[in-house]
């Protein structure tokens, strides 16, 4: 035999030895096949729960931001994986706005996903904005609500902390108490290799394999559900896309692979919407239908690469006969038994929490739990099987809650400190970019500010007030009247000098052509970016100021912000 021929056959051998190798290690670690559940060896759900359940992805990502597929190939993946409805969610300021639309049979709802500076809002439900959504978090909750629509606290435990929702005491409708995203980003190398082999012999299977319970997502929602209604979603956050070399934002530059696809990822999880009524089979009004259900609680999330298909209701009967749904809130003075109906494998537990705590538990496919008291309480689902992947193993199963005792929460009103007195400093000047213009007709106590911004998006326009030291350094809040030529958000900036450039804390507020009085306590205030410090140094502040700029105003606008009686107070308002 010649030399080469013998280093062939060494080499070729270690190669086919290397392969059976690896396809030992696979198949070793190949997650197991979905279970299949046979619907007729169960007990049928109650058939007076709902009239349409509905299957669908929530929290995906197109070509228009920065997914990999158009929308009709995410449209035709979701037909292929079955489900009903699709609602995108690209990155966006939300001042454009498309309706619902068939495409392939499946219901596509156009949402946003707002960047903020505590995190990132997804809104569903919106017209078109008449300005920029972004910026200050407060700003971006009151302008979602205020224009009609639904919005969701987005990836809440990504380890990218840009990502992170971070102020839980603004009124959010709901939170993702799952991110399919964030959830490969923690698991461990091994693990991210494991699911990458087996992807190519079972993907929904070796996606959900990355998923665990989250338990501080779940513990977020449950101390916010004790105290008021909040919608859980389950998020798949699917971009179809992998990037290898990126910008450092986790997206863009260097080469983009399609993976994992679109409609493995609708394979693995998706959440019900249970409806009133049948679609219609009419976008506008089947959408319309649709988020009011998602905004009433009417929803639950599966893993269906654990086990399909689904069947699960979730409801609870008062004494006199009334039904209570996923969302809803139990009359007072009555009691209620919430009931559970599963069609699962034999081995599925049925777990029904209160507050985040268990207090019953079901292995089978029904369950019946007595609820009662005065206090407020949110009693939420989770089934769980016992082959389910993570540690610790993530609910196959979650449910909305049901409420019991206390009432709807109401937004508290504030109240009017003590003593307020003219805000110190100066008289009021111009500051601007030199692409911008502005024009300022000011008294001691009230200014009219022209502005129009420059084409740059860097381009500002403010009136300032230079402050006597430390003027500010007992101050808990500001009171100010202000109204404007068209809708609009600007911020009431606090500036003090840095080591290189100044520091910049920033509240924004809305006006427009109705007089109105916004206050804005200090400590909600936010940086202006992110190298300035979390809390502003009251002593140090040297300027108070009213910006206008393109965080919340297009490039080009002209307006004109009246601003009168600008107060500070020193004690917080409650």
């Amino acid at each position: 035999m010649r030399p080469w021929a013998g280093r062939f056959a060494r080499i070729a051998t270690m190669f086919a030895l290397g392969l059976g190798l690896f396809l030992a290690w696979l198949l070793w670690n190949l997650p197991p096949a979905s279970r299949s559940v046979r619907l007729d060896a169960f007990p049928a759900p109650d058939p007076t729960a709902t009239a349409a359940t509905l299957r669908g992805a929530f929290h995906v990502h197109s070509r228009w931001s920065d997914g990999s597929g158009s929308v009709d190939e995410i449209a035709s993946a979701a037909a292929a994986a079955g489900l009903d409805f699709v609602v995108l969610t690209d990155h966006g300021d939300a001042t454009t706005a498309r309706p619902p639309t068939y495409r392939d049979g499946v219901l596509v709802i156009e949402g946003v996903e707002i960047s903020t500076d505590g995190g990132h809002y997804v809104a569903l439900g919106l017209p078109s904005a008449p300005y920029p959504l972004g910026g200050d978090p407060r700003g971006v909750v009151e302008d979602v609500r205020r224009l009609g629509g639904f919005g969701v606290a987005a990836h809440p435990t990504s380890p990218r902390p840009a990502l992170v929702w971070s102020d839980w005491s603004l009124p959010v409708d709901g939170i993702e108490w799952i991110n399919g995203d964030s959830q490969w980003r923690d698991d461990s190398l091994p693990g991210l290799l494991r699911a990458t082999a087996g992807y190519w012999l079972r993907a929904p299977e070796s996606l959900a394999s990355l998923l665990a319970r989250p338990e501080r997502a779940l513990a977020r929602w449950d101390a916010l559900a004790a105290e008021r209604p909040i919608v859980g979603l389950g998020a798949l956050d699917a971009h179809a896309r992998l990037p290898l070399g990126n910008d450092g934002d986790g997206y863009g530059g260097g080469i983009d692979l399609r993976f994992p696809g679109y409609e493995e990822s609708f394979r693995t999880l998706a959440i019900r919407v249970e409806l009133d009524r049948p679609l219609a089979g009419d976008a506008a009004a089947d959408g319309a239908a649709l988020i009011r259900q998602l905004r009433a609680g009417r929803t639950y999330t599966a893993i269906d690469a654990l086990a399909s298909p689904v069947r699960f209701t979730y409801a609870g009967r008062t004494s006199d006969g009334g039904r209570v749904r996923m969302g809803e809130r139990a009359p007072p003075g009555r009691d209620l038994t919430l009931t559970v109906s599963v069609a699962g494998p034999a081995d599925a537990t049925i777990r029904l929490l209160r507050n985040g705590r268990v207090v019953a538990e079901e292995a089978g496919y029904t369950l019946a739990h007595a609820a009662a008291g005065a206090e407020a309480a949110s009693y939420r689902v989770e089934v769980a099987l016992p082959d389910a992947p993570g540690r610790p193993p993530v609910p196959w199963i979650t449910s909305n809650p049901i409420y019991v005792g206390g009432s709807a929460a109401t937004a508290a009103q504030p109240e009017t400190p003590a003593a307020w007195w003219p805000a110190p400093g100066g008289p009021w000047r111009i500051e601007r970019r030199p692409d911008a213009r502005a024009v300022l007709e000011a008294t001691p106590d009230r200014f009219r500010f022209a502005f129009t911004l420059g084409d740059s998006a860097a381009s500002y326009a403010a009136a300032a007030r230079t402050l006597p030291p430390a003027a500010l350094a007992d101050a808990a809040a500001f009171r100010l009247e202000v109204e404007a030529t068209q809708p609009m958000r600007a911020s009431l900036q606090l500036r003090s000098p840095g080591d290189g450039p100044s520091l910049r804390w920033r509240r924004s507020f809305y006006a427009d052509p109705e007089p109105r009085v916004v206050h804005a306590r200090i400590d909600e205030f936010l940086p202006a970016w992110r190298q300035v410090p979390a809390r502003p140094d009251l002593a140090a502040a040297d300027a108070l100021l009213l910006v206008v700029d393109t965080v919340n105003t297009r490039p080009g606008t002209s307006g004109v912000l009246t601003v009168g009686a600008v107060r500070v107070a020193s004690r917080p308002l409650d």
